[in-house]
């Protein structure tokens, strides 16, 4: 009420807007929040309208990757408060230095190499070999994969990546 007198005032006219719904549900920060936190990047992405981000720079990271066939590039993001997504796997866009890559992000404690609580965001960057140290990027989420979890061994962990590499290949062909 208070509003529209105002306007009046101002010279506009005020209008209530209506809440955006999707499939008959509202479209609001809380659900999106909700989705990215149960890795449904999808529908998150969908009711976004584009795909999620997060942006940072690369820092130093445990350099196992790199022993085990798939470097990563440790991101420290900038954004204090923006959302983690759901510890796993995902099939990533990673755009820098002006070009987009494919690749695959994992976020997670690393259970398997016992890294304790600290929570993890690296990715590994298909097609590229290169110091990408104090570099900027911002990794753009396409689809959850898989969630993280804890193997018996390196050996059955890096077989898995294996096939994660593959799902995130094939998620991608057409992105």
């Amino acid at each position: 009420e208070e509003y529209i007198l105002y306007g009046k005032a101002a010279g506009m006219n005020i209008v209530q807007a209506t809440e955006m719904r999707v499939d008959g549900e509202d479209v609001s920060s809380s659900r999106i929040r909700r989705l990215l936190m149960k890795g449904e990047i999808e529908k998150a992405n969908q009711l976004l309208t584009y795909n999620y981000t997060l942006s940072g720079k690369i820092v130093e990271g445990y350099q196992v990757g790199r022993t085990i066939g798939f470097p990563t590039a440790n991101v420290k993001a900038w954004e204090k408060y923006k959302v983690v997504p759901l510890l796993g796997v995902y099939a990533v866009l990673v755009h820098f230095q002006g070009k987009t890559h494919r690749g695959m992000l994992y976020i997670g404690t690393r259970p398997t190499l016992q890294n304790g609580t600290e929570i993890s965001v690296e990715v590994n960057i298909f097609d590229f070999d290169g110091d990408l140290y104090n570099e900027s990027l911002t990794v753009e989420f396409i689809d959850f994969i898989r969630g993280d979890e804890k193997f018996d061994t390196v050996r059955q962990l890096v077989e898995q990546i294996y096939r994660d590499k593959e799902n995130v290949i094939k998620r991608l062909k057409d992105v």
